[in-house]
């Protein structure tokens, strides 16, 4: 889509135009992140039931990082995905999540910019997070990849078997994550003091 909006700027000789979307670090405001809980935001919805991973699957994979990793979860969605969120709330552990739910895109954003990794479905919660500069997994089910990825060297996709999501295992998605949440939490900026106070 952005290729295609960016075509009439060829008439004015302007053939360099960045298509990949991009929002400005939005984590400005937030107060200080704690160094020792990175955030990691969940997407478990989209906009079509074809394109999900089944909640039994995505309650294994967190159960899986939280066992892992010393981490948070910032689990987001919006009036279509409330099933599947108030799902994971009563199977994730107490004090290690955080719900955004039905937020302005605006507020969702700046939330998103925070974090550390994002995991997700071909969505528009997947192209917001890319388009903040957050990287992340993406489990990629029937859609043209092609077309519909997000633009964003940073968004690794995950392409299920044949399309079909709920033949992608935890196991095969805790792979792929294992060493991506490694380098997304070693690249994160570090928020403590410098050496002598100050």
């Amino acid at each position: 889509v952005t290729a295609q909006l960016l075509q009439p700027l060829e008439r004015l000789a302007i053939f360099d135009a960045d298509p990949t979307p991009r929002l400005a670090r939005l984590a400005a405001g937030l107060g200080p992140m704690d160094a020792a809980a990175p955030s990691i935001a969940v997407h478990p919805g989209s906009g079509g039931r074809h394109k999900v991973w089944p909640i039994e699957s995505w309650k294994a994979l967190l159960g899986w990082v939280l066992k892992r990793f010393s981490v948070r979860l910032l689990v987001v969605g919006g009036e279509a995905d409330e099933p599947a969120i108030r799902e994971l709330e009563r199977d994730l552990p107490a004090g290690r999540f955080d719900v955004c739910f039905q937020q302005p895109l605006p507020a969702l954003a700046r939330r998103l910019a925070a974090c550390s990794g994002f995991l997700g479905h071909d969505s528009g919660i997947t192209h917001l997070a890319a388009a903040c500069g957050c990287p992340g997994l993406v489990l990629w089910g029937p859609t043209n990849a092609t077309v519909w990825r997000p633009r964003s060297e940073r968004m690794t996709l995950i392409h299920a078997p044949e399309g079909r999501l709920e033949a992608l295992t935890p196991v095969t998605v805790e792979s792929a994550l294992e060493s991506l949440m490694t380098a997304w939490l070693s690249d994160r900026p570090s928020t403590a003091p410098p050496p002598g106070g100050g």
